[in-house]
């Protein structure tokens, strides 16, 4: 893709919008971001993260190929690591710490 080209961006995932800001900074003559992210709390980072850019939407939801509620566990600490898996048996300490669910439509 050319980065003097008009894009837009669907973030899926989009957790504190780290990357849309990043793809802002390479593709600067980006028209519209979707993001979804499920965690509602991250909307402010978000927002933070795409200060100066006014086109876009977060939709507080997740994207699957099935339409189900299902439930989504992570750690606030880590949100980065956010999953449908439970990991229980997982050796990495920070899967092991996923103590909060939502469920998500």
């Amino acid at each position: 893709i050319d980065n003097r080209e008009e894009v837009n961006l669907i973030d899926v995932g989009a957790n504190e919008g780290v990357f849309a800001k990043d793809f802002l900074n390479f593709f600067p003559k980006t028209k519209q971001i979707i993001l979804f992210e499920p965690l509602k709390h991250l909307n402010e980072k978000i927002k933070k993260n795409l200060k100066g850019f006014d086109d876009y939407q977060i939709l507080n939801k997740g994207v699957g190929d099935k339409k189900e509620i299902k439930d989504f566990k992570y750690d606030k600490e880590k949100t980065s690591l956010a999953s449908f898996k439970d990991y229980i048996d997982e050796v990495n300490i920070h899967y092991k710490k996923k103590n909060t669910i939502i469920r998500i439509r």
